[in-house]
């Protein structure tokens, strides 16, 4: 859809005759289309980046074993870590690599002079905090009508897991979040920060009901190797009227709400 974003009679189309979204597989289910950035996708958003997790795994086939030897040439030439295996079930061979940001462009390249591929996307939300997790939870279910595939404790945190082209997608193509690691480089998607107050509050929300804290003196806390990300947070709160400071330890960066603000302006 983002192809298509300045066609207004497109958009009109879209908004007026589509209201779910299917993957060209058999076995998927339809997926409520969320054509609004709304406060709780906003808050979704904000919770990924705090404390989720995107993966993609692509996996290129073929009948015989030789029909992947490009694949494996190149991948090997280029470094990449990679795992080969044979599908009884299936009756073909497989070249599998997990696609992140930094082998975007040969994945993409392979995958654009591959005949036969598949890619799943894997999305998991965790949190020590039970409530924390359901509540995200709510929310996909709320705006995408989405269940995980998984719901529970492991390791003493609370894990929501989610199989879902189209959520990933929403992820890739609208907010630009990229699988893999994202701490250090993690920052607000430029249409939320295009967006007005509101929008950027629930997603600053969404960052401190997954990571953020409250310390023994009262602040509300929240921590980031990302500058830019901090940066983020402290341009909401300062348009927003609250009173903040920002440290830097152990190469993080920490700000602080001072106890003199309400409660309700920093969780609303």
């Amino acid at each position: 859809l983002s192809k298509y974003a300045n066609n207004s009679a497109v958009l009109f189309e879209v908004n007026k005759n589509i209201d779910y979204l299917k993957v060209n597989s058999a076995s998927s289910k339809p997926v409520k289309a969320c054509k609004i950035l709304s406060i709780n996708l906003a808050k979704l958003v904000g919770s990924f980046i705090a404390d989720g997790s995107l993966s993609a795994q692509v996996a290129f086939t073929g009948k015989e074993k030789k029909d992947l030897q490009n694949i494996v040439d190149a991948l090997s030439k280029n470094k990449q870590r990679f795992s080969q295996n044979y599908s009884s079930s299936r009756k073909q061979f497989y070249v599998s690599i997990n696609k992140t940001k930094m082998n975007e462009i040969l994945v993409d390249s392979l995958l654009k002079n591959s005949k036969e591929n598949q890619c799943h996307y894997g999305i998991e939300l965790t949190d020590a905090y039970r409530d924390s997790v359901f509540f995200i939870k709510d929310l996909i279910k709320r705006e995408f009508e989405i269940e995980p595939i998984s719901l529970e404790k492991r390791q003493n945190a609370w894990r929501a897991i989610y199989s879902n082209k189209i959520l990933a997608r929403y992820l890739l193509k609208f907010f630009s979040l990229w699988p893999g690691k994202k701490s250090d480089d993690a920052l607000e998607p430029e249409l939320i920060k295009k967006s007005g107050l509101a929008i950027r509050k629930a997603f600053a929300l969404g960052l401190l009901t997954f990571d953020g804290c409250i310390t023994k003196q009262g602040k509300m806390c929240f921590s980031s190797n990302s500058k830019k990300l901090i940066e983020s947070l402290a341009e909401i709160w300062g348009k927003d009227g609250v009173k903040f400071g920002i440290t830097e330890s152990r190469g993080a960066y920490v700000i602080n709400a001072y106890l003199e603000n309400k409660k309700k302006k920093l969780l609303e």
